[in-house]
């Protein structure tokens, strides 16, 4: 296959941004004075839910069913997420969510390719990058270095190609 462009996951693939997004997600918690604090462990198993304020309401349905019940239980989470939003925003704006090693070297190699969106690859590291890709056409890849680590079933995902590195990718395209 010519590959003429590639797309890439940014959360957790180009950027280590679940940890920043888990920080947030924490220090939103303490600022509405709840006895909330995701760990990392606790964090990896929430990320199978998809949205953040789905992710709170799961949570919540563990943590403090109760308070589901409350009339506004809907806007309060949809608060509580969009300030998490913010707080991760300002992280992003002052530098603290920074590429991974290795990033740069690769963005690079896509710019030399001239991308024409004709032949994609699409890079991520969960499934349902994988699921997107397959979806609108794309070649995909698994970036095996991304935040659900080493336990994920990679190779249950029907990815063309599994990369351990940013590297990996550089030998994918040939140059390196």
């Amino acid at each position: 296959m010519q590959l003429e462009a590639l797309i890439f996951d940014v959360d957790g693939t180009l950027s280590e941004t679940e940890e920043a997004h888990r920080a947030a997600f924490n220090e939103a918690f303490a600022e509405a004075g709840l006895g909330w604090s995701w760990d990392q462990a606790l964090y990896r198993e929430l990320l199978k839910v998809t949205g953040g304020k789905e992710r709170i309401r799961h949570f919540m349905n563990r943590a403090a069913p109760d308070d589901l019940t409350r009339p506004d239980a809907d806007a309060w989470i949809a608060g509580l997420h969009k300030r998490k939003t913010a707080i991760y925003t300002a992280m992003v704006d002052d530098g603290a969510v920074a590429l991974r090693p290795g990033v740069a070297p690769l963005l690079e190699a896509a710019r030399r390719l001239g991308v024409a969106a004709t032949d994609c690859l699409y890079v991520g590291d969960d499934e349902r990058d994988v699921i997107a890709g397959r979806a609108a056409g794309m070649a995909t890849a698994v970036a095996a270095w991304g935040y659900l680590g080493p336990q994920a079933r990679y190779g249950d995902w029907g990815a063309d190609a599994a990369l351990n590195s940013p590297g990996d990718l550089l030998k994918l395209l040939g140059l390196a």
